[in-house]
């Protein structure tokens, strides 16, 4: 439930030093315009996209261990573009607009949306692990992004698989389409969650549940405090305190 909390790194150093950048095997999209290109069948080291558009572009079992949609100051914006079947894992997504995108049978891993927008975007049998989206837009360096808020509207994850994924900054997330399965529990109001996680944890003080439940007050009142107002949860494993939070939340 919390986020990145306890989780080992994926990432193993096999040796000490520098790798020749001509020694890695990857894609790389500069300054360009790119419509309808298909990139299929590819195992890549990095996928490097700067200040570019793609248009009707499919990437198709494509698979990348460390990906940047949006190196540079300016916006890399993908429009109506295709991911089937790619594995993912994201160094930095950078800034990036995504439009009417599809990801179908994705598995997306690392997503630090600070300067990520998306809009009309559907996950189909995704599994999205370890991603925080932003809403409100956060420059990293001197002359990065100017505006105040990434759009993040209208997006679909209603058949995706959300492990570690959290929303923050004031997403709205009545604008987008959430899963509903047995272990998610929607929080409308983050600060009416706050107090009712409390209320629980004072029932049974040592318990498991409690824990929990103390963990999702403190990430309530996180969200609050930073303008986030809903939130949703993944209580996989704790099937009674997901209950009682749906009962006390309505």
């Amino acid at each position: 439930m919390g986020l990145f909390d306890k989780r080992k790194s994926r990432l193993k150093v096999r040796k000490v030093g520098r790798i020749p950048l001509s020694n890695l095997n990857r894609l790389t999209i500069a300054s360009a315009t790119r419509t309808d290109q298909v990139f299929e069948h590819l195992r890549l080291d990095a996928i490097s996209i700067h200040a570019s558009q793609l248009i009707r572009c499919v990437f198709k079992d494509v698979h990348a261990k460390c990906v940047n949609l949006g190196g540079g100051f300016s916006q890399s914006t993908y429009t109506d573009c295709i991911f089937d079947d790619c594995d993912f894992v994201f160094g930095a997504i950078g800034n990036a607009r995504l439009t009417r995108c599809r990801f179908n049978r994705c598995r997306l891993f690392h997503i630090f949306g600070t300067k990520l927008e998306m809009l009309d975007c559907s996950f189909a049998d995704t599994r999205i692990e370890e991603a925080v989206f932003h809403g409100k837009s956060r420059a990293t360096v001197h002359g990065d992004v100017k505006r105040e808020r990434n759009e993040f509207t209208g997006n679909d994850f209603s058949t995706a698989d959300l492990v570690d994924v959290g929303f923050r900054g004031g997403i709205d997330l009545t604008k987008q389409v959430l899963p509903a399965g047995r272990d998610y529990v929607y929080v409308a109001d983050t600060r009416q969650a706050a107090a009712l996680a409390q209320q629980l944890a004072e029932l049974d003080p040592k318990s498991a549940g409690a824990k929990r439940a103390r963990s999702i007050q403190r990430l309530a009142e996180f969200h609050h405090s930073r303008g986030q107002m809903q939130m949703l949860l993944r209580l996989s494993g704790f099937d009674a305190l997901a209950e009682q939070l749906r009962r006390g939340l309505g």
